[in-house]
């Protein structure tokens, strides 16, 4: 467990730009000491950022803090071997990866697809940290018997104050992690949250009974400004990246955290519906950026 489960807290203000405009037309500055959220009255336009991003220098935000409940449970029963899959860029394998190796757990990694010819961004994690084995997308498909297999072969056959809370979303279970706690802490809040392939994925039934009928509207999934295919990258959002970077220091990526930035912008003007003390919760991914620098060469040319 984390022996400090707190993360750093920035305030952004936004100046220039009106709706509509996109933020390209937008200037923001990063307040280091934040007013505290009691005090800001939505006097300005401003919203928080919560900088999971840094809480370790390579683990992802949202992986950090799965794996932190995961990771004493794998220590507590002595185990030894973990073996997990992912696509070639995956963050969860990395994360998994270097976890796994801090504690002294051999990590098995198996990766979709062929080797790149050059490794880098979380796959250049993976490979430092774990061991891989690069499996065909054929035999990746029949995942639950691919996983079966491979562990048999590690371990034998026996085994051994209202707030709004934005946050991008693939599978959703960050969203749920987090409205459970609310729920558990007695919060009757609602969290807002970017999804991609999950209302398509998974049947209204099954996101509702997600919480074990504690829902009651806590999570309220919302599309994303921009639709996208996952793991694509438009026009200018490389761009975007860097006048964000460039202006606070917050460095985002344009598949996930640039999304909930957007929302959290238009969540914190004046026009806003139902306005509140917006909070950010940055996931990381940004060495995510170094394989889109690579496939999307013209995206990242100065």
């Amino acid at each position: 467990m984390r022996s400090d489960p707190g993360a750093i807290i920035n305030q952004i203000s936004l100046r220039n730009g009106h709706p509509g405009e996109g933020l390209s037309h937008t200037s923001f500055s990063n307040d280091l000491c934040p007013r505290p959220l009691s005090d800001n009255k939505f006097k300005d336009l401003s919203f928080y950022v919560v900088r999971d991003d840094l809480l370790h220098p390579v683990l992802n935000g949202n992986k950090a803090r799965k794996l932190d409940a995961v990771m004493p449970i794998l220590q507590e029963n002595s185990v030894t071997d973990v073996v997990t899959c992912g696509g070639c860029q995956s963050a969860h394998a990395a994360a998994v990866a270097v976890a796994c190796s801090e504690r002294g757990i051999r990590p098995h990694l198996l990766l979709r697809g062929e080797q790149p010819e050059i490794s880098t961004g979380y796959n250049l994690i993976s490979m430092l940290y774990g061991d891989i084995t690069y499996i065909p997308r054929s035999e990746y498909a029949k995942r639950d018997e691919m996983l079966s297999m491979h562990a048999s072969l590690v371990g034998g056959q026996d085994g051994s104050v209202i707030f709004t809370i934005v946050l991008d979303a693939g599978t959703g279970t960050t969203a749920v992690g987090l409205a459970i706690g609310a729920v558990c802490l007695g919060l009757q809040k609602k969290e807002k949250v970017l999804i991609s392939d999950f209302k398509r994925i998974c049947e209204p039934k099954y996101q509702a009974s997600a919480l074990n009928g504690l829902d009651d509207g806590m999570v309220q999934w919302v599309d994303r400004i921009y639709p996208r295919r996952f793991g694509r990258v438009k026009k200018g959002e490389a761009e975007m990246c860097r006048h964000i970077a460039r202006q606070t220091g917050i460095l985002l990526d344009p598949i996930y955290t640039l999304a909930a930035w957007e929302h959290a912008v238009c969540l914190c003007r004046p026009e806003a519906e139902d306005r509140s003390n917006v909070i950010m919760l940055h996931t990381g991914g940004t060495l995510n950026m170094f394989g889109l620098a690579q496939r999307y060469k013209p995206h990242f040319q100065v």
